[in-house]
């Protein structure tokens, strides 16, 4: 199932990840999606859109593999836990935030260098041919490991807290049971409302993991100033550098939604139908 997501999505979501990444990481700060657009196909034609798609691609399909199957099962596991030790119901909300920290932190040695290599060849040099280059000009697979560890957290907790909280919203107001598939346009709702809130907060930490990783970085030096590093580029710029390209990043983000926001509530609703009969 994972290579299908993948084998599906890809091709019109890793456009729009490679034109983000364009106007994150070059120096007009200004840049527009035409603007980003335009240099993209100077520079190398219609494959420039599909640049670093093999590790991408790769990065979808293991996320795909793991993530599933953690998001359902970690928070009835976590709920269990917390019945047992604290003798306590915690609820579901904070539960699923608990999941994301954990789903964060299990995820950050995996996708790390699948982004890290990612970004690079979206934003190498084009005369710079292949892949080879790369690893024997630079040792810094794990380039950016801080800031992608903050942001999967960050985005983790406004995705499936906000999630569980809007749909249990949306539940009561509509006196639905806790195991009731939530209608399409509710569900699309839901991840707009997430899309935004996830977008809000992790497009700073987005753009930063970019400068940082993309090629011929001079960031790279300052991994461990971050605070210097993001306090100089507002000085410079302001706060809406560290939002380029949110317009693409909330397209790309609702268009993954569509693809899979109504397959995941299927499986949550029918996990906890299973669980709850069990």
């Amino acid at each position: 199932m994972s290579i299908l997501r993948a084998a599906i999505g890809m091709p019109y979501e890793h456009p729009l990840d490679t034109i983000k990444t364009v106007m994150q990481s070059h120096q007009k700060t200004d840049m527009s999606f035409t603007d980003a657009v335009q240099l993209i196909y100077r520079n190398r034609g219609i494959k420039g859109f599909y640049a670093g798609f093999i590790p991408n691609f790769t990065r979808i399909v293991l996320k795909t593999a793991y993530r599933l199957p953690m998001m359902l099962e970690l928070p009835l596991m976590i709920t269990r836990f917390s019945n047992q030790l604290f003798d306590k119901k915690i609820s579901s909300t904070a539960s699923k935030t608990i999941t994301g920290v954990v789903i964060a932190g299990f995820e950050v040695l995996i996708i790390t260098p699948m982004e890290r290599l990612k970004v690079w060849l979206m934003t190498k040099d084009s005369s710079v041919k292949n892949i080879r280059y790369f690893f024997r000009h630079s040792h810094q697979l794990f380039r950016g490991l801080e800031l992608v560890f903050w942001k999967q957290n960050v985005s983790w907790v406004t995705f499936l807290g906000t999630d569980e909280f809007m749909k249990n919203f949306i539940r009561k107001e509509r006196h639905l049971a806790n195991t009731d598939m939530l209608p399409f346009w509710e569900l699309f709702s839901v991840s707009l409302t997430v899309g935004l809130i996830n977008t809000l907060f992790v497009m700073p930490l987005d753009f930063l993991k970019t400068r940082i990783q993309k090629d011929g970085s001079q960031d790279g030096q300052k991994v461990r100033e971050l605070t210097v590093l993001a306090k100089s580029l507002y000085k410079e710029h302001g706060a809406q550098l560290f939002y380029s390209g949110w317009k693409v990043r909330m397209v790309h983000y609702m268009l993954q939604s569509m693809l899979t926001m109504k397959l995941y509530d299927m499986l949550e609703t029918s996990y906890r139908v299973v669980n709850s009969s069990s």
